[in-house]
């Protein structure tokens, strides 16, 4: 038995020492898990307080999303921001842990006091110092007397920073892209109104409804991605112009989402607007904000004669000139026009100007109509027909009476002027 003692000894020895192993690393001292805190599975930061020199900051979700609080005060809270923050708590990184400490640590009159608490009710504290002399690390120390340890200063960053640095940055709260209406007031009175259905794109909804300009709305929409918000302003006050705003603009989601956003006054380069759930007020850059493009005369696109050269199977142009119908043969890429055979370039050169005669603007003010002085008809191979009728309005345009109902769209005269040279260049040509 003697001579195997020794072994017995050192196989004991190698037991404890595993055990006393295991037990020390499974401790929760930073300096064995290598993080500040070490959070149980499963568990998610749910709200955060921040006391720093810059103020006291509240973090707590609404409607499933980050807010920021400070002075019992809510606003939105940036969504990157607050991703890197919650990361940053949840593995607080430890690159050292001190021994002792000292009064150059700043643990005494700390930079921040950060405590946070995750599902389960269960509250975390710490307190952040100084930096440290190569500025790649500040002195930490746990609120239930724990060590001080370092953590990386990017992380002290997001603790030390003002209102600003926490706000969201974004103003918009509904998808651009997933748009599917705008409406426009000025004074408190609705100017016009925009929607999109399906696939039929968007339409001018008010003062009038009709077809809007794909190209033109694309543009507007895409423009106010450079809604980006310059600067903060300190308070609300009368100079912001947002007692009562110049204009506002609704705008809709396709999921429901509906955002209206205040324009107040212009200063400098700042344009001053109000938006959200919590009233926020807001800078922005001037030159970004221009709603005069969202007019419902130039967005509108209506044009009752178009189609498709594919499609058509004849054209009808009735003046005081006389009577001119032509017919299009796609298979020979030829056409009709007085009993003579014409080429498609000919043809095309007439059917372009014909399909142009669209709406210049509207006008609700006036009833009257004067004399018809012009009907242009279109039929396409399928069996389909549009009709206008052009009647006077003044001078230089044309009220457009579209398949038999009165409409407020007019045209200028010079469209219809265009179209009619061109009848009478090719019939000079015929005779």
């Amino acid at each position: 038995m003697r001579k195997y003692f020794p072994l017995m000894v050192c196989a004991a020895g190698a037991l404890l020492f595993a055990f006393g192993f295991f037990t020390l690393y499974s401790s929760d001292d930073p300096a064995n898990t290598g993080v500040m805190f070490k959070l149980g599975k499963g568990e998610t930061i749910d709200s955060i307080s921040i006391e720093n020199m810059r103020g006291t900051f509240l973090f707590f979700k609404e409607n499933a999303r980050w807010v920021v609080e400070e002075n019992g005060t809510r606003y939105r809270a940036g969504e990157t921001k607050m991703r890197i923050l919650t990361q940053s708590l949840a593995t607080l990184d430890v690159t050292r842990v001190m021994k002792g400490e000292r009064a150059e640590y700043g643990l005494s009159s700390p930079d921040a006091v950060v405590s946070f608490v995750v599902t389960g009710g269960k509250r975390y504290s710490f307190s952040v110092g100084n930096m440290t002399p190569d500025f790649m690390s500040a002195y930490a120390r746990d609120a239930n007397g724990g060590k001080v340890a370092l953590i990386r200063s990017a992380v002290a960053d997001h603790l030390t920073g003002s209102l600003t640095a926490y706000r969201d940055r974004e103003i918009f709260s509904v998808e651009l892209r997933r748009l599917v209406g705008i409406a426009r007031y000025g004074s408190g009175e609705l100017i016009c109104e925009f929607a999109k259905t399906g696939d039929e794109g968007w339409r001018v909804k008010f003062p009038f409804d009709a077809p809007a300009r794909i190209v033109e709305m694309s543009e507007f929409i895409s423009g106010m991605k450079n809604w980006r918000i310059a600067s903060f302003p300190d308070a609300a006050n009368a100079r912001y112009g947002l007692e009562m705003p110049d204009e506002v603009i609704v705008l809709s989601d396709d999921e429901g989402g509906v955002q209206t956003i205040e324009i107040g006054r212009r200063e400098g380069i700042y344009q001053y607007v109000r938006f959200g759930e919590y009233g926020d007020i807001v800078a922005l850059y001037a030159e970004d904000v221009d709603l005069s493009k969202l007019d419902p005369g130039g967005m509108m696109f209506m044009a009752p004669l178009r189609a498709a050269l594919a499609d058509v199977r004849s054209i009808k142009i009735e003046s005081i000139e006389g009577v001119y119908e032509l017919t299009y043969d796609k298979a020979s890429r030829s056409a009709e026009f007085l009993g003579a055979r014409i080429t498609e370039d000919d043809f095309i050169n007439i059917f372009y100007k014909f399909i142009t005669v669209t709406a210049s603007g509207f006008d609700d003010s006036s009833t009257a109509r004067g004399e018809s002085v012009a009907s242009l008809d279109i039929e396409t191979a399928d069996g389909g027909k549009s009709s206008l009728v052009l009647n006077e309005r003044g001078a230089d345009s044309y009220f457009m009476r579209i398949n038999g109902r009165d409409t407020p769209f007019y045209t200028e005269g010079r469209r219809l002027e265009e179209l009619m040279g061109r009848i009478e260049r090719l019939t000079g040509r015929i005779k």
